[in-house]
């Protein structure tokens, strides 16, 4: 899911720079043939996109949470390698620690004149509604969640479905039965994460069990280590985490598990 996202981006960016190029002519009609009978539409991208900048505002779990904002970043990151770009040259990010920084890091980047901001994260809807209708001459994408404004993009996936293969993996997989998962903040958007997994798992056995937590955090790997403590002592040999950085301390717990008993099977699906 990581790959498909960090494409997804890389897409998305490639099409605004098209939308650039194509509305960054005159209104005067122009006749000239490119030199050599060489065509100028590559140069013209080329052009628009050292024009273009973007900036990125985290949702809560910090850039390098190997997970949600990570793989936004990283989509960014390789879109500005691209055109030649550079961290705070053409593309940045600004890191949240929690909903309070919001609105100033979607304000800052604003007034740093970036030409896209992008939001990743339902939790920060309502501060990009906000911004979207107070900076009409800037344009903004919100990933998981929709916003309704001329100026802005909502970016949106069908969770449920990967999460159905995921179910259908891990229940093909345990010898035990058992399932976990760990969701992060409880939401309509993580629970289709969790309704798919559960589908997909009864799919292949309607009789296994399926033990749902959530850590009520994105970025609490403590929390999320120590929920899957308690689903592997419980008989659980395959977690299916949706959750942020939280889920870093689930393969935290796994690996410590499995170095200290490294016959014992068990396994984590990752977001």
């Amino acid at each position: 899911m990581k790959n498909s996202k960090l494409l997804l981006f890389a897409l998305l960016l490639g099409f605004v720079l098209v939308l650039a190029a194509c509305g960054s002519g005159s209104d005067e009609e122009e006749t000239a043939e490119p030199e050599n009978g060489e065509d100028d539409s590559a140069a013209t991208e080329e052009e628009a996109s050292t024009d273009y900048s973007v900036g990125l505002v985290t949702d809560q779990g910090g850039v390098d949470d190997k997970s949600f904002n990570q793989s936004a970043w990283e989509g960014i990151e390789a879109w500005g390698g691209k055109y030649g770009l550079s961290k705070g040259d053409g593309y940045d990010y600004a890191q949240s620690a929690g909903p309070a920084d919001f609105m100033p890091n979607i304000t800052r980047l604003v007034r740093d004149e970036y030409s896209l901001v992008i939001a990743t994260g339902f939790l920060l809807k309502e501060d990009l509604q906000t911004a979207a209708e107070q900076f009409p001459d800037t344009k903004f994408a919100l990933v998981d969640e929709t916003v309704e404004a001329p100026n802005a993009v909502s970016i949106t996936f069908k969770e449920h479905e990967g999460s159905f293969l995921a179910g259908v993996a891990a229940a093909s997989k345990t010898t035990t039965n058992k399932l976990g998962f760990v969701g992060g903040v409880d939401s309509p958007l993580i629970n289709k994460f969790e309704a798919g997994f559960i589908a997909g798992a009864k799919s292949i056995n309607p009789d296994i069990e399926v033990d749902v937590q959530y850590a009520e955090h994105f970025g609490d790997p403590a929390k999320g280590k120590l929920i899957a403590s308690n689903m592997y002592s419980n008989g659980i040999d395959v977690i299916y985490h949706a959750s942020g950085g939280t889920g870093n301390g689930v393969f935290n717990q796994a690996k410590d598990i499995k170095q200290n008993d490294p016959e014992r099977e068990i396994w984590v699906i990752g977001v």
